[in-house]
């Protein structure tokens, strides 16, 4: 392996792993193009500052002793960016093998859009300091696009859109694909991609992947390949170490439904001094007893309480609290009603 390779990535590796914080959640295993399935990638976006490392091996049925290992490390930039690293050195059956290494990110738009929850810009390319001209994996390759990914309890179908350009030709890349979670250890994944690796170019795959502790996850992706006129049935076995746990249905929070909302005093004494009913409350319409207010009885009727009547007694007897009681008195309230007539 030429030293240009080692240098750029094990420098991008040094780079992705250095940093660890509050722990998230890794969903979409991924393989080619950081999360998403097997190829194509989707709008999910890896934990800010967590980090997977994937390896891989694909096999090629058709043509004997031929295949590509993969290493992969992918990482969460931020919230909405995530970055990845692709070593890949594919048997062409020749005494050598095409080594070539990657780069790519992701960029999740910040909103949710109508009718699609999340929404990304990808892009990667891809280089080598060789040629080997009998590859189905070009060496020089750039691929950019949108994918857009629908969230429904557990199942992700994904959408891909964009251009290829393999060396100096470009075609276009239309993608899709689905994954199912069968519980927080098991997902299972279909999916089909044209204009991956050239010109007329079709990959169909299924995928399945099963955790076996917290942060370690296998996957297998049976599949089909067309490509530069040539065809083959495809297996890829993959393992995957995050340094946070995954979970393949990570749970939701779910909308709350309407609920009754207590009003504050602004809000009563503006519904006051616009004439409208006070809210209906338990405590309004069963007083407490003792409280001197009527109470409601099971026939309708106003039932008046014994206290009410001692509550108007010293009321009234309070109307007399300043009449003149000695004859200075009475001279005094002579003299002021006097003067008031005056």
């Amino acid at each position: 392996m030429p030293l240009k390779s080692y240098t750029y990535f094990w420098g991008i590796a040094v780079l992705l792993t250095v940093s660890n914080s509050k722990a998230q959640l890794f969903s979409d295993p991924g393989m080619m193009s950081g999360s998403g399935l097997t190829i194509i990638p989707t709008s999910t976006i890896a934990p800010p500052m967590e980090c997977r490392v994937q390896l891989a091996r694909m096999n090629y049925l058709q043509r004997s002793f031929r295949g590509m290992n993969l290493i992969s490390l992918t990482a969460g930039l931020s919230t909405t960016l995530e970055g990845y690293a692709r070593f890949g050195s594919e048997q062409s059956g020749l005494y050598t093998s095409q080594i070539a290494y990657g780069f790519g990110g992701k960029f999740r738009i910040p909103v949710l859009l109508p009718y699609v929850r999340r929404m990304a810009l990808w892009a990667e390319a891809t280089s080598t300091d060789q040629t080997v001209n009998s590859t189905i994996f070009p060496s020089d390759a750039f691929r950019a696009g949108a994918t857009a990914t629908l969230d429904s309890n557990g199942i992700h179908p994904t959408l891909l859109m964009g251009i290829s350009r393999i060396g100096t030709d470009l075609d276009v890349l239309l993608g899709a694909g689905v994954m199912i979670s069968a519980g927080n250890a098991k997902q299972i994944g279909f999916e089909i991609i044209h204009g991956y690796l050239g010109h007329h170019s079709i990959q169909i795959a299924s995928s399945a992947s099963i955790r076996i502790i917290s942060n370690v996850a296998l996957q297998v992706s049976p599949g089909y390949l067309l490509a530069h006129s040539r065809s083959t049935w495809t297996i890829s076995l993959g393992v995957s170490f995050s340094t946070t746990d995954i979970d393949f249905h990570p749970a939701v929070e779910e909308k709350k439904g309407d609920e009754y909302i207590l009003p504050t005093i602004e809000e009563l004494e503006r519904q006051g001094q616009k004439g409208q009913p006070a809210p209906d409350g338990s405590m309004l319409e069963s007083p407490l007893p003792g409280s001197g207010l009527p109470q409601s009885n099971s026939t309708g009727g106003t039932e008046v309480s014994q206290s009410s009547n001692n509550i108007t007694q010293p009321s009234e007897k309070l109307l007399y609290d300043n009449e003149p009681t000695t004859e200075t008195d009475l001279i005094e309230k002579k003299k002021d009603n006097k003067n008031k007539n005056e």
